[in-house]
C-alpha cells in the first residue's frame, strides 16, 4: 500500500487548483492602477458642553497600486475612523471638522469617480442568509458592472471572482445564519470582499477583515486580498493583531495611537526603525503583538499609565521629525497631471447607477420573490398562525352569523368577531416585518451605500413582491372563517370581506416598514409597533361607540386603519339593515371603509418612500482645503457631499 502524503504546506498551496483557469486576460489582471494620498489629514469632535475632541491628529500618508497597507493600533486609536476618512465613509454631520487632502493621481478626488473606482468592504458580513454564494456576487454584477458589457461578459466576470476568492466548492451553498446551514466564517468573509469585488474596483477598502474568524480562516481570507493588491489593486485594511504569517503579507504598515501617526513606511522594515530608536523587537516574537503592546495605554496602576503615555507621545514627536526629512508621496510630472486629469473627467461623465431602472426592478422583484421563497420559518409560522386562528375563530363563533341578529348579545358577538378578525390580521402582518426586515435593511443601506440601485426601484420591487403573499394570507384566513361564522352568503360580500383584510394586512406591515426604518433597531421596533396597532383598536368604534369618544381626540378615528376596516366588514354584513331595537349607528358604508383604506395604504407607502430616502447613507467627502472645514457646509454646498440616491437629470431621463 502507497504512503498517503499527509505534508502540511502552511502557505495556501491548496488555493492552486481554485485559481487555475482564470486566464490572464481576465479583469484581475486588467485593473487600472490608482494612487491613493493623504496630507495632514485631521478629524476633531465638536463637543457644546466640554473641550472638543481630535481623533485624528495631522495624519499623512500614500497607497499604491499593488501594495497592500496595514492600519493596526490598539483599541480607539483611531483606525476605523481614518479608513472612513480614506474610503469616504464618512457620515455627513454637523458635529465633527475635517482638515487636510486626500487625492488621487495628484488630483482632487471627485465623489463620482472615486465611488465607480473604489470599494469598501464592512467589517459585519451583511450578506442574505437565504441566497447562495454565486448569487449574491451576480446580483452585484448585473447592478454594478457598465451597460455597455453583455450578460455573458458579466457571468465571465462573476466565475472569475468566485475562482479568484477561492470559492467554487461552495458557490452554489447558500449563506447561511444560525437557523440556515450554511458556508464558514471564512467563506462568508470571502463572498463579502467578491460582492465589491465584482465591480471591479481600483481600491479596496476593508474594515477588520478578520474579525470573528480562527486564525486559519483569517489567514485565508487576507491570502485572498494578497492575490487582488498583487494583481495591480491598492489594499487598504484595519487590522487589530495579525498573526505573524499574516502580517508579512502587507507591504505597508500604518501604526496609530490616541490618534497619531507612530509609523508608515515598508511593514519589513518597521522592526529596523523601531530597534533605530531603541525599542527592539524580542526574537521569535510577532512584531504585531509587539507594536500593539509597544503604542497601548498601560491603564493596570497609574504609574504605568502616566509612563506609556510619555512613550507614545516621544515615538509620535520622534516619527513627525522623521516623516519631514523623508517624503512620502509621489510627485507628478505636469504631463502626467494633465493625463490623469483628461482620464478623470472621462470617469465622472459616467451615470451615478451602471443599470437602467427598469433592470433594477427586475432584478430587485426577483430577488424579493427568491428570499420569500426561501423563508420557509418565517412562511410556516405565519400559515399556522393564519390556520389556528382562523379555526378557533371559526369553532367559538360557529354559525352565529345564521342566528338571529336582532338579539343584542347575538350581535354583539358577530360584531366582536368581525373586530377580531380585523385586529388578527393587523398584529399578524406586524410579525413577519418585525421578524426579517431589520436585518435586510442593514444589507440594503450597505448596497444604497454602494449605489448599486435607486431607492424607488428597490421600493416598488419590495411593494410588489409582497402583495401575492399578504393575499393569500388574507384570502386562507377568509375562506375558512368567513364560512364556518356563517356571513353572509354572497359571492360579492365574501370577496369585500377579503379586501378589507387584505388592505388591512398591507396597512400593518406598511407602518410597521415606516417604526422599523426609523428606529435604531429591532427591540426599539418590536416595542413601538404594538402602541400603532392597539391606538387603532382604541379608536375603532368597538370598545366604545365613534360618539362617545371625548371631543378632543374624536379625530383619531379618522386616521384608525381598523375603524374603517371594522365598519366595513359590519356593514358589509347587514348592509345597513340593523334591528331598530339595537339603536346601532353606522356611521358609513362599506364603500367609504374601503376608500378610506385605500387612502391610508397610499399615505403610509408615501411616508415609507420617504423614509427610505431620508434615512439612506449620506456621506462627506473630504477633498482637499487649505485649513479646517465643516462636513456639513460641505453638503449643503453640493460639492463634496456623495449622497447615493441623487441623481442628475440626465440618469433620470435614461
Amino acid at each position: 500500500m502507497a504512503e498517503e502524503d499527509i505534508s502540511f504546506d502552511p502557505f495556501f498551496a491548496r488555493h492552486e487548483d481554485e485559481t487555475q483557469g482564470v486566464e490572464e486576460s481576465s479583469f484581475f489582471e486588467r485593473n487600472r492602477g490608482v494612487n491613493l494620498t493623504w496630507d495632514s489629514l485631521g478629524y476633531t469632535v465638536r463637543a457644546k458642553r466640554s473641550m472638543d475632541k481630535v481623533i485624528i491628529h495631522g495624519i499623512s500618508g500614500e497607497v499604491r497600486p499593488g501594495q497592500m497597507v496595514a492600519i493596526m493600533g490598539s483599541s480607539g486609536a483611531g483606525k476605523t475612523t481614518l479608513l472612513n476618512l480614506l474610503a469616504g465613509r464618512l457620515t455627513t454631520s454637523s458635529n465633527f471638522v475635517t482638515s487636510g487632502s486626500i487625492r488621487m493621481n495628484g488630483l482632487p478626488r471627485k465623489p463620482r469617480v472615486f465611488r465607480r473606482l473604489s470599494a469598501y468592504v464592512e467589517q459585519d458580513d451583511k450578506l442574505f442568509a437565504e441566497l447562495t454564494v454565486e448569487e449574491q456576487i451576480r446580483f452585484s454584477a448585473y447592478l454594478r458592472l457598465p451597460k455597455s458589457m453583455t450578460n455573458d461578459e458579466r457571468e465571465t466576470r462573476v466565475n472569475e471572482t468566485i475562482q479568484e476568492l477561492g470559492l467554487s466548492r461552495v458557490r452554489n451553498s447558500q449563506i447561511g445564519n444560525e437557523i440556515i446551514r450554511g458556508v464558514s466564517g471564512g467563506e462568508r468573509k470571502r463572498v463579502n470582499v467578491g460582492v465589491e469585488l465584482v465591480a471591479d474596483p481600483s481600491l479596496i477598502f476593508l474594515d477588520e477583515p478578520t474579525s470573528g474568524l480562527d486564525s486559519f480562516n483569517a489567514l485565508n481570507v487576507m491570502y485572498s486580498l494578497r492575490k487582488l493588491a498583487s494583481a495591480g489593486r491598492a489594499v487598504v485594511s484595519t487590522i487589530h493583531q495579525p498573526r505573524s504569517n499574516i502580517f508579512q503579507l502587507f507591504d505597508v504598515l500604518c501604526l496609530l495611537s490616541q490618534g497619531r501617526l507612530m509609523y508608515f513606511g515598508p511593514a519589513a522594515g518597521a522592526i529596523t526603525y523601531f530597534s533605530s530608536i531603541s525599542f527592539n523587537c524580542p526574537m521569535q516574537f510577532n512584531p504585531a503583538d509587539y507594536f500593539i503592546d509597544l503604542l497601548s495605554v498601560d491603564p493596570r496602576s497609574p504609574e504605568l499609565e502616566s509612563r506609556s503615555k510619555r512613550r507614545i507621545e516621544f515615538l509620535g514627536d520622534v516619527f513627525q521629525n522623521y516623516a519631514r526629512e523623508k517624503p512620502l508621496h509621489i510627485t507628478y510630472s505636469p504631463q502626467q497631471i494633465e493625463e490623469n486629469a483628461v482620464q478623470m473627467a472621462e470617469l465622472e461623465k459616467a451615470v451615478k447607477y451602471q443599470s437602467s431602472w427598469g433592470r433594477e426592478f427586475g432584478l430587485l422583484l426577483k430577488r424579493s420573490f427568491q428570499l420569500m421563497a426561501r423563508e420557509k420559518t418565517a412562511n410556516i409560522a405565519r400559515f399556522v398562525q393564519v390556520l389556528i386562528f382562523s379555526i378557533l375563530l371559526g369553532v367559538i363563533w360557529l354559525n352565529i352569523g345564521r342566528g338571529d341578529n336582532s338579539v343584542p348579545s347575538n350581535f354583539r358577538a358577530l360584531t366582536g368577531v368581525l373586530f377580531f378578525a380585523v385586529v388578527n390580521q393587523a398584529f399578524g402582518a406586524t410579525f413577519g416585518v418585525l421578524f426579517n426586515y431589520p436585518a435586510e435593511r442593514a444589507i440594503v443601506l450597505k448596497e444604497r451605500a454602494s449605489a448599486s440601485y435607486r431607492v424607488s426601484s428597490y421600493f416598488l420591487a419590495k411593494t410588489v413582491s409582497e402583495l401575492p403573499r399578504g393575499f393569500l394570507f388574507s384570502f386562507l384566513f377568509s375562506v375558512i372563517t368567513y364560512w364556518m361564522i356563517g356571513l353572509r352568503a354572497n359571492g360579492g360580500s365574501f370577496f369585500l370581506f377579503v379586501l378589507v383584510l387584505f388592505l388591512v394586512n398591507l396597512i400593518a406591515e406598511t407602518g410597521t416598514y415606516c417604526i422599523s426604518t426609523i428606529t435604531p433597531d429591532a427591540q426599539t421596533a418590536a416595542a413601538i409597533v404594538p402602541v400603532f396597532v392597539i391606538m387603532s383598536m382604541l379608536f375603532a368604534g368597538f370598545f366604545i361607540p365613534p360618539e362617545s369618544i371625548p371631543a378632543g381626540v374624536s379625530w383619531i378615528k379618522w386616521i384608525s386603519f381598523i375603524y374603517y376596516a371594522f365598519y366595513a366588514t359590519v356593514d358589509n354584513q347587514f348592509q345597513r339593515d340593523f334591528p331598530q331595537q339595537l339603536q346601532f349607528e353606522q356611521p358609513f358604508t362599506r364603500t367609504v371603509g374601503v376608500f378610506g383604506l385605500l387612502g391610508i395604504v397610499v399615505v403610509l407607502r408615501f411616508l415609507q418612500y420617504v423614509i427610505l430616502r431620508k434615512k439612506g447613507p449620506r456621506f462627506s467627502l473630504v477633498e482637499s482645503s487649505e485649513g479646517p472645514s465643516s462636513a456639513l457646509e460641505k453638503d449643503e454646498q453640493g460639492e463634496e457631499s456623495d449622497d447615493p440616491d441623487t441623481e442628475t437629470e440626465e440618469e433620470k431621463s435614461s
